[in-house]
């Protein structure tokens, strides 16, 4: 990869928030790579939705992102990479990075043999982690749990008081009563509550959730590429599909990124579209 493409910006898409918890971990491994953050805040949650939806969705926010450009995408959102990645991966000409795989091979080295996942009805519907967990970890016990009612409670900003430890208690009472040594955390909006998580379970259970385990594989990925940025210290620009003064405060509020300012955009409309890409942006797809 040229020099001037080493310098691209790596992007990210979510549904909404949750996708901030890997920027973040993201910002503070690469702190010298520039970063494009899509929420899709017009279309969560995405866990409801069906595969064919969930294609779609993710394939507008990829090829957007693509178009910038980038030069990788990371899909900061479990249900779209447990439906799409496949899709994006054929149809993209850089690399993708899911957030499945990557929290599969944590929980390799962690040697966990009692393990619960939460995650999405779509995620959990798919039965992709409950497949590679078992063909990669071979562990003695898992059992999944959607936890639709999760997702919501943090895009209101709702995470800790008596609605949020019922919501829990509802979700996880199954996983407390089997008894689990390893939690992981199948969304990405999951951390914001992993809190009240590891009170509900007596913080008896060590946690494995997508943001750490993406960050590794994105700088494993540049680094065997060689396509890391020469920057000291790099940009985030942020874009949404619906409620930009909402995604803004919840951003400020719950992560350390100073001043956010997100730009509104519709995915659906490709004249709009294209009047926020950069008009010498190049690629895309295969």
């Amino acid at each position: 990869m040229s020099k001037s493409n080493c310098n691209l910006p790596i992007g990210l898409f979510d549904s909404g928030l949750g996708g901030l918890t890997v920027l973040d971990k993201l910002r503070s491994w690469l702190p010298g790579e520039s970063y494009i953050y899509l929420g899709d805040t017009a279309r969560y949650p995405y866990g409801t939705k069906s595969p064919a939806t969930l294609i779609r969705y993710a394939r507008e926010c990829a090829r957007f992102l693509r178009c910038m450009p980038v030069k990788l995408v990371v899909i900061a959102c479990n249900s779209a990479s447990a439906i799409a990645l496949n899709t994006l991966e054929e149809e993209l000409d850089i690399p993708v990075v899911g957030a499945i795989m990557p929290v599969v091979r944590q929980a390799v080295k962690e040697d966990a043999s009692r393990i619960g996942v939460i995650g999405t009805q779509a995620t959990i519907g798919s039965n992709v982690y409950q497949r590679l967990l078992n063909k990669e970890v071979r562990p003695g016990f898992i059992k999944a749990v959607a936890c639709p009612l999760f997702v919501p409670l943090v895009e209101a900003g709702m995470l800790e008081g008596d609605i949020v430890s019922a919501v829990i208690q509802h979700h996880l009472r199954g996983l407390k009563e089997v008894g689990i040594d390893t939690l992981i955390l199948g969304c990405t909006h999951y951390p914001l509550l992993k809190k009240e998580i590891l009170n509900y379970l007596n913080n008896e259970v060590k946690v494995i959730e997508s943001a750490e385990a993406i960050a590794y594989e994105v700088e494993r990925i540049l680094g065997s590429m060689r396509m890391k940025s020469d920057a000291v210290s790099g940009t985030v620009a942020y874009y949404v599909t619906d409620e930009v003064s909402r995604f803004n405060f919840l951003a400020e509020r719950f992560f350390e990124h100073g001043k956010v300012s997100a730009s509104l955009i519709d995915l659906t409309d490709p004249v709009q579209t294209l009047s926020v890409v950069p008009s010498k942006a190049v690629g895309g797809i295969k």
